[in-house]
């Protein structure tokens, strides 16, 4: 988290010079997204494209699958409050390419499944609670 708080502290710093106060968060959002591509030039991440182009009207953002209420973001005025939310956001439409992305859970089971549903009983391939006994128990 600490590599999202810097750039958002570069970008709020760019946010105060070149945004007037007053900015609606519909145009406040493409700035956010353009200066954060300006700011992580020289690190480890880079802008999701696929999140950040899909921009939809009306106090809306889309994210993957899901919205982001643009009414939750905080005022750029009540600045540790929206320091935190733009850290947040940056992780969001940012990749780590040293991080490695392992698939969730959620996301195993679906692909795994036959119809893309969750299976009411999950099959593993060995018995866990044995071999957790067995390791522990001795």
């Amino acid at each position: 988290m600490p590599q999202y708080l810097a750039i958002a502290e570069k970008v709020i710093e760019s946010i105060k010079k070149h945004i007037p106060p007053k900015t609606s968060k519909e145009k406040l959002i493409p700035f956010i997204i353009s200066e954060v591509r300006d700011n992580i030039g020289n690190t480890s991440f880079r802008l999701n494209e696929e999140l950040c182009s899909n921009i939809l009207s009306k106090n809306r953002i889309l994210i993957g699958q899901r919205k982001v209420d643009l009414s939750l973001v905080p005022k750029v005025e009540y600045e540790e409050e929206f320091l935190l939310w733009l850290a947040g956001f940056i992780e969001q439409i940012t990749i780590d390419e040293n991080k490695r992305n392992y698939p969730s859970l959620l996301e195993m089971i679906r692909k795994n499944s036959k119809n893309g549903k969750i299976p009411a009983k999950i099959k593993f391939e060995s018995d866990y609670v044995s071999e957790f006994d067995k390791h522990f128990k001795g």
